[in-house]
């Protein structure tokens, strides 16, 4: 079986999985307090959650982080950002409102298991040029290590377990252009940003007199165009197992 054999492979087995869920990690090494735990629950044909949270730069991590949640049970489509609940008017418009903020770690599986979800530049399953890398002993499994390319990142890397074809790690290397880059700074700096900071200090999630560094900080990583890397950990999946649909209702 050559590379892209490999990778045709993983994109059937996830095809037929009736229910996939999963824990894992984003590490993006280049962007301040920016570590993710997240945990996905798919059932098909449609229904769908996500739940990430997030520490900012001056966060100690023994301290909560920032909840974030998407839903979808097929016909309703909600999110919880900052701890205000929102509707949209499809699954499209919801993910691409999270896509940012969860690092593009929403994206990742939900796409194989449900192909355009969200149309996408950088698929990592839909990746070209593959080679194989030395094959990698990854979270006590045998894993296959591919490299490729995407229309949007420099190159791809995908850990995949040798016996069920299960994806294990991603890794992807892209770069934020100037006009991305100040629309970022145009986010960070707006209103709606130094609401959430000065709620986080009120509640104590954020020590005040560290705001204005921390949002200092958080405007030079998105100002400059600039080379960013991202890591995506699943340390835990578990597929072809009961849901209960209730975990797909906005709560």
């Amino acid at each position: 079986m050559n590379e892209q054999e490999v990778l045709d492979k993983v994109c059937d087995v996830y095809s037929r999985f009736d229910s996939y869920a999963d824990v894992g990690t984003v590490e993006s090494p280049d962007l301040p307090g920016s570590r993710l735990e997240f945990q996905t629950h798919f059932k098909r044909p449609l229904k769908f959650r996500f739940h990430w949270l997030s520490w900012l730069p001056f966060v100690e991590k023994s301290k909560p982080g920032k909840e974030y949640t998407v839903w979808s049970n097929g016909e309703t489509f909600a999110c919880n950002f900052w701890g205000r609940i929102e509707y949209a008017e499809n699954l499209g418009i919801l993910l691409a409102g999270a896509t940012g903020i969860s690092q593009g770690s929403v994206n990742h599986i939900l796409n194989i298991m449900h192909p355009g979800a969200l149309e996408l530049s950088w698929n990592w399953h839909e990746m070209t040029d593959v080679k194989a890398l030395p094959e990698e002993l990854l979270h006590e499994v045998e894993c296959f290590h591919l490299l490729g390319t995407t229309e949007n990142s420099e190159d791809c890397e995908v850990w995949i377990d040798k016996e069920t074809y299960i994806v294990r790690r991603l890794r992807q290397t892209m770069t934020i252009t100037e006009d991305v880059s100040a629309q970022v700074f145009e986010e960070l700096t707006s209103e709606k940003s130094l609401e959430i900071f000065r709620d986080m200090a009120e509640k104590g999630s954020l020590p005040a007199e560290k705001i204005e560094e921390a949002i200092a900080h958080l405007k030079a990583a998105g100002f400059e165009p600039k080379t960013y890397r991202h890591i995506y950990d699943y340390t835990k999946v578990v597929v072809n197992e009961l849901i209960d649909d209730a975990l797909f209702n906005c709560k």
